[in-house]
């Protein structure tokens, strides 16, 4: 199926039979591309936001090693040696994406 407007387009693909692609295979089909925000893909080694909300039973899953470079929360007071981004400031967090990888905001 592609979905197609006057500036973008996208080709969703049925598997059917075929093994659930990487997510190495899915950012080989993207390429060019400078940054790819991907939801999902937790079990990995590339550079990640943790989303950890008030409520969530026990502390973030954040370790070393884990690819997890920030927690974005709505907990002000969480303690991390990870930068700790406010969970409803999007602005604050694609700063700190846009420098982490080194673009200008």
């Amino acid at each position: 199926m592609i979905v197609a407007s006057q500036k973008r387009w996208a080709l969703m693909h049925e598997l059917r039979v075929e093994a659930e692609p990487s997510l190495d295979e899915l950012l080989a089909r993207l390429s060019p591309a400078d940054l790819v925000l991907v939801e999902g893909f937790r079990h990995g080694l590339h550079p990640r936001l943790e989303i950890h909300r008030r409520g969530i039973e026990g502390p973030p899953l954040a370790k070393d090693g884990n690819g997890v470079i920030a927690i974005v929360t709505d907990i002000p007071e969480l303690a991390s040696a990870l930068p700790v981004l406010p969970l409803n400031q999007p602005e604050e967090v694609a700063r700190f994406i846009a420098g982490y990888f080194g673009f200008s905001f």
